[in-house]
């Protein structure tokens, strides 16, 4: 049963949104949200959507685009109504809802993907099909929501294309469903089977075996020779970091085997965030900023070096949060102590802050919180910044991020 309301209602909600407390999707929430109102899962999991949800009798769900995609009644245990499906811009000609699915008739197997195309799964739908006239596949692809708007579905999309044209005569289609990606692992299984039973299909006969191998997880990490990392330093102001960061960007640039970003601290102040202070939310907003520029980088399998003060645990596990899905990371706490720093100074800063000019300093009117997730921790009056930099450079040869050729 789809949660979607008739077009008529939907105008009606739209124009008294207005007037109520309006809540920003996650992007598990969304997909939750669409397969609700697709129909492709029962009410049962509304929780999903909910959960999390501030305390208000109404909320207008809005998605990252910033468009109400539902009503949601909290004083009632399934007062939801949606009003419009999430827009989409990747897989439009294989995405379908239960309803809009013509049944093939016959014997219908569903099958979920998760990782590669072989020959033997290919040799096993041709045996599938041969053995009676009114058999049929559906091949299920997942793509979930991403917080970059990337699509990590589309290559596996490729690869059953060319299996859906090897059997052009005979009844196999694909069907792409939104699938959240946050959903714990123990999750999976029960999800699919679901929607398979949704769409009106059966699961794949357990002596499947490359139809089950397909339908495995994989990993999703790539070869580590070859995927894009983002080396976060941390640290005091004077502590040595941009030093210890612009050695190790020489270094990476003399392997040739990556572009290097440098993501200076400063040099963001100046061109990326010139407009933030320095309160506790503005420092947030600065290194997510910094965080999510490092994420692209590393999504393209680029290097990228960042080099923050970055003084709040939170926000250096968001962008840890942000990056780990898409490549390495590796946290640096650059540990010189506040005293070397402050005899440091070079900018006077300090001296400043100690004088009150310059109010929330990290580190004299400021916390700086120690990170106890760093994967490193240097102090720059024991050891030189070329030398710091060859320590990250050991560290991310032992996680196999250079390759030996």
């Amino acid at each position: 049963m789809s949660l979607l309301v008739t077009p008529e209602r939907a105008a009606e909600l739209k124009a008294g949104a207005k007037d109520i407390p309006v809540y920003d999707l996650s992007p598990g929430q969304t997909d939750w949200l669409e397969l609700l109102m697709q129909g492709a899962v029962g009410e049962k999991n509304l929780n999903r959507v909910f959960s999390g949800l501030p305390e208000e009798p109404k909320l207008a769900l809005r998605d990252a685009e910033g468009v109400i995609l539902a009503i949601v009644d909290q004083s009632t245990s399934s007062g939801l109504e949606g009003l419009e499906i999430p827009t989409r811009y990747d897989s439009l000609e294989f995405r379908f809802s239960p309803s809009d699915t013509p049944p093939f008739g016959g014997e219908n197997v569903g099958v979920f993907f998760r990782s590669g195309v072989d020959g033997a799964m290919v040799s096993e739908v041709q045996e599938w099909l041969s053995g009676g006239e009114k058999r049929s596949v559906t091949l299920f692809l997942p793509a979930s929501t991403t917080e970059s708007g990337d699509f990590p579905h589309l290559p596996l999309q490729g690869e059953l294309c060319k299996v859906l044209e090897e059997f052009s005569g005979h009844n196999v289609r694909l069907i792409v469903v939104p699938f959240p990606g946050d959903l714990p692992e123990s999750g999976w299984l029960p999800l699919e089977e679901e929607i398979i039973e949704k769409f009106g299909c059966t699961s794949a006969p357990g002596n499947w075996s490359a139809f089950r191998e397909a339908g495995k997880v994989s990993s999703g990490a790539a070869d580590p020779s070859v995927a894009g990392f983002t080396v976060f330093f941390t640290g005091l102001s004077g502590s040595g970091k941009s030093t210890v960061a612009r050695h190790l960007q020489v270094k990476l640039l003399e392997r040739g085997c990556r572009s290097v970003s440098l993501l200076d601290g400063d040099l963001v102040r100046q061109h990326l965030s010139s407009e933030l202070g320095f309160s506790k939310e503005h420092r947030d907003i600065n290194i997510r900023r910094i965080g999510y520029v490092a994420s692209e980088v590393t999504k393209h399998g680029g290097a990228a070096v960042c080099c923050p003060i970055a003084p709040y645990n939170s926000t250096r596990q968001a962008v840890r949060a942000m990056i780990e899905p898409l490549g390495g990371f590796v946290l640096v706490h650059i540990s010189t102590p506040v005293e070397v720093c402050e005899a440091r100074d070079r900018k006077g800063l300090y001296a400043k802050a100690r004088a009150g000019i310059i109010k929330e300093f990290t580190g004299i009117s400021d916390p700086y919180e120690t990170p106890e997730d760093a994967d490193l921790s240097i102090n720059t009056e024991e050891v030189s910044a070329a030398d710091a930099a060859d320590r990250v450079i050991e560290l991310l040869e032992e996680r196999g991020y250079f390759s030996e050729a």
